[in-house]
């Protein structure tokens, strides 16, 4: 699985909620409420996930932006940018993964398919978290 571009990520998150509605749908809510009930949270977490790489990416935006324009201060203002980029993503967009992450492991999905669920998305939220720690040196 590649994550090495802003696409790539999204297409993930995207595909994670997916299997996520897909996995709440196929749960009876009656019969096994604790597994319907941890892949709404995961949802909601993969959810405010999806609007914080949009951010990530106006980041990036802007930095390329900046380094394309021969001016004095480029440097300087490009330094501010990347710094406050690199606490974006440290402090609210890894925060919100770890979160998800650990929403994961709490919830304790109880049947088959839960359990296959878990160790599905929980490889793929894995591989996420270890892209941006490399990406940002977290």
């Amino acid at each position: 699985m590649k994550l090495d571009t802003l696409e790539q990520r999204r297409k993930l998150i995207c595909d994670l909620q997916n299997m996520t509605l897909k996995f709440g749908e196929s749960v009876e809510y009656l019969e096994d409420d604790n597994d319907w009930a941890g892949s709404t949270v995961i949802y909601d977490d993969l959810t405010a996930l999806f609007p914080m790489i949009g951010t990530e990416e106006i980041f990036c935006d802007l930095l390329d932006e900046m380094r394309s324009h021969d001016c004095k201060s480029r440097d300087i203002f490009a330094n501010i940018v990347s710094n406050r980029r690199d606490l974006f993503i440290e402090d609210v967009l890894l925060s919100r993964l770890n979160h998800a992450v650990n929403n994961l492991h709490r919830w304790g999905f109880r049947s088959d398919a839960g359990k296959k669920y878990y160790r599905s998305i929980h490889k793929k939220l894995d591989a996420l978290v270890e892209k941006y720690q490399n990406l940002y040196d977290l």
